[in-house]
């Protein structure tokens, strides 16, 4: 397998995350959706997989935010599903974080979380 430099390190959880998250944007302008439950499979400073049970939209014109914590360290990101796929009675999907402010908190609780696993 060949290694991509331009790719974030991703962080595999041994225990999925919870989180809780709501969609904050729609065709382009502030939306606020009732929240919804899913648990993080993975994360890294450019993305994450979630696995929910609903069944998002995959476009450019939708935005989510999520609230989660990894090794004590609390989160608020957002991001836009890139794609989806069915898992049993979920779905799993691959988010890519869309905001710059959050790299150095994600990147404290990603150091933090190998540290202690």
């Amino acid at each position: 397998m060949r290694y991509k430099r331009q790719e974030a390190m991703r962080c595999e959880f041994r225990h999925p995350l919870d989180t809780t998250f709501f969609i904050s944007s729609l065709n382009g302008k502030p939306y606020r959706s009732s929240q919804a439950k899913g648990t993080i499979l993975n994360a890294s400073l450019g993305g994450l997989r979630l696995k929910a049970p609903l069944d998002l939209p995959v476009n450019k014109q939708l935005e989510v935010t999520f609230t989660f914590t990894i090794a004590h360290c609390f989160l608020t990101v957002q991001g836009r599903p890139l794609w989806k796929k069915r898992d049993k009675n979920a779905f799993i999907y691959g988010i890519k974080l869309t905001t710059d402010t959050h790299e150095k908190d994600m990147l404290t609780a990603l150091k933090a979380y190998n540290k202690c696993y």
